[in-house]
């Protein structure tokens, strides 16, 4: 549980878009570490195309409500996989 002094209201957006990259069914989008800093949403990760880059954008899109969309991924032509 986090305590009420140290939440920080970010935090449920945080987990909204990281739940809607897991919802896609594409393994590597599931990876992707969404970040939220004021008023900028960051995706960082690494993924295997454009394709998978633009995806993850589109997939957290409905959850920005007025955030700026930061695709920070980098595109290799193999992922990481853990």
């Amino acid at each position: 549980m986090i305590p009420l002094d140290d939440f920080d209201a970010s935090t449920g957006r945080d987990v909204q878009c990281s739940g809607a990259l897991r919802k896609t069914g594409v393994r590597e989008l599931s990876m992707v570490r969404v970040k939220v800093d004021g008023d900028k949403l960051s995706l960082e990760g690494i993924v295997g195309s454009f394709y998978m880059k633009q995806l993850a954008t589109e997939a957290v899109r409905p959850h920005a409500n007025g955030l700026q969309i930061r695709n920070r991924l980098e595109v290799t032509s193999s992922p990481a996989q853990s």
